[in-house]
């Protein structure tokens, strides 16, 4: 049996890692063409089409609705606005169809929380303090189980503020959705308390290196 040198190993497969990520480019790009000559018309853009949602989401009444497009014969456009549905990391909210998304490699686009975020722009809590989670400094609230003054809550966020142990973490709530490989749309980073989805890509790539 014929025994190769390791670093002659190595270049061999990376010749070979290469040549089938070029073969799968050529393979999308062949995929890509055709689609777009099959599409009922000639002229780019192309039609918008409604992806059908999943996962509990609808379009929401009086805005765009969830829908793709050809937008070149190298890009595709993604745009909707969705409401009501499940919001946990890895929910399939609807697919694209073949040859208009990128076999490869997967890509993420942003989305905005309309409805639903504004109340959870903070999570986490001040820990080694006086003030935990959910607590307002703008009135009667409650600290550790008791009810508190404004000037208690003022006072306690000081001392919380001023101790050199408190940790804080915010949470932007940016939610996302990735474009797989294999045309899914998921959502990710997305809070339950969010309701309305809004995003937006002009020009997805259908291949790239």
């Amino acid at each position: 049996m014929t025994t190769f040198p390791k670093s002659l190993q190595s270049k061999l497969a990376s010749t070979i890692k290469t040549a089938t990520t070029t073969l799968a480019l050529h393979t999308q790009q062949i995929t890509t063409l055709q689609s777009v000559t099959n599409q009922t018309t000639t002229q780019l853009p192309g039609p918008w089409s409604l992806i059908t949602l999943q996962g509990g989401w609808s379009n929401v009444s009086g805005a765009i609705a969830a829908q793709w497009r050809g937008a070149s014969t190298t890009t595709t456009e993604i745009i909707g606005n969705i409401r009501g549905g499940t919001t946990s990391d890895g929910t399939v909210i609807g697919y694209i169809p073949s040859g208009f998304f990128n076999t490869v490699y997967v890509h993420w686009i942003g989305a905005v929380a309309v409805a639903g975020a504004s109340s959870v722009t903070i999570s986490g809590s001040v820990t080694d303090g006086f003030v935990s989670e959910g607590e307002l400094i703008n009135g009667t609230s409650s600290v550790s189980g008791s009810t508190a003054t404004l000037n208690d809550l003022y006072l306690h966020a000081t001392q919380a503020l001023n101790n050199t142990a408190t940790t804080s973490t915010v949470n932007y709530n940016r939610p996302c959705i990735k474009v797989g490989t294999d045309g899914s749309l998921t959502l990710y980073n997305v809070n339950s308390h969010v309701t309305q989805l809004s995003f937006h890509d002009p020009s997805l790539p259908l291949f790239t290196q």
